[in-house]
């Protein structure tokens, strides 16, 4: 009986870890977002004024 209490409560814990670990990895998707549409606008901000600004490494081939 208080073994089955200890496995039932060690996989509760388990799925409260992955529910962490899922809103972990939406809030870094986030970020990765955000990051890339600020430091896009800022390139284009860049070019705009004349600075000299490379091509991305994926147009280099």
């Amino acid at each position: 009986m208080i073994g089955t209490q200890l496995n039932v409560q060690e996989a509760r814990h388990r799925e409260g870890m992955e529910d962490q670990l899922g809103a972990l990895g939406l809030a870094w998707n986030a970020v990765i977002w955000w990051n890339s549409l600020y430091i896009d606008a800022a390139v284009g901000q860049l070019r705009e004024q004349g600075f000299p600004v490379t091509r991305p490494f994926h147009e280099l081939g």
